[in-house]
């Protein structure tokens, strides 16, 4: 009996010995793939930064845009089509911007106004305003920018029926006289954009051909079926933007656009 209890005690201290060094080289075997982890994890990381963006043949001061429609033209006045509105904004201002937040409406190239009678709004222009041409933003622009939107069916019906004439006190001030008292009256006007007068006075078609406005990039080139491209307007009067160049690439298929997204091409 005595040898059968020592028997089981020498069974018992192997068993707990041989746990020990199991558990031992489980920790090892952890702590060392571990390691490998990190190194690999810091080696991608490595990888993703020096060769991630420059890998593509892209400055870290480009971003592509993929996108599924092309713009029927680049005229801001001459279109309603979702995809050549994103572009519009790049390129062109409006009289007014839209606190997000709020709704109401804020100081855009128009820096202030006044409601003289229930028809009757001074409008006055921001000074220090650059055109992408190099001219100066002033009433004329203004005056001229809101008669040929009149003239175009897709902002007529919505934005422009409501003022009857739109007169120069001076060269950076504006008088806008409505039909009636029109409690919209600037919330529609933050929906126009302006371009030089001297532009519009050339036609449509040079409006479509050449779009300058006064937005923070400067139209570049359209390569028809394939891509439009932009550059940072250093002048620009909110502060030139840090993204230099944006180029929208047309990839209308969507599995194709997934596919150019994991690449890194866009």
């Amino acid at each position: 009996m005595k040898k059968l209890a020592k028997l089981l005690s020498l069974l018992l201290v192997f068993a707990l010995s041989f746990s020990l060094l199991a558990a031992c080289g489980g920790n090892n075997e952890t702590e060392t793939k571990t390691e490998e982890n990190k190194t690999e994890t810091n080696n991608n990381a490595e990888a993703s930064t020096d060769g991630g963006v420059q890998s593509q043949n892209k400055p870290n001061n480009a971003v592509v845009i993929a996108t599924a429609n092309e713009p029927p033209t680049m005229a801001p006045h001459q279109h309603n089509a979702v995809a050549g509105g994103y572009m519009n904004i790049l390129t062109h201002n409006y009289m007014f911007k839209t606190n997000v937040e709020t709704l109401a409406p804020e100081p855009g190239l128009i820096e202030s106004w006044e409601n003289i009678s229930d028809t009757e709004w001074i409008l006055n222009v921001r000074e220090g305003v650059k055109f992408h041409d190099g001219s100066d933003l002033d009433a004329d622009d203004v005056i001229a920018s809101m008669q040929y939107a009149k003239d175009h069916s897709t902002y007529t019906s919505t934005f422009t029926q409501f003022y009857k004439s739109v007169e120069k006190v001076d060269d950076m001030t504006v008088k806008v006289v409505t039909n009636e008292a029109y409690a919209k009256t600037l919330y529609d006007l933050a929906s126009h954009y302006i371009l030089p007068s001297e532009l519009i006075a050339k036609g449509d078609e040079e409006i479509a051909a050449n779009p300058i406005g006064t937005g923070p990039y400067k139209f570049v080139k359209w390569n028809l079926g394939d891509s439009v491209e932009f550059e940072a307007f250093d002048e620009y009067w909110e502060g030139a933007p840090a993204i230099k160049n944006l180029k929208y690439r047309i990839i209308p298929e969507g599995s194709s656009r997934t596919i150019g997204l994991e690449a890194g091409e866009v």
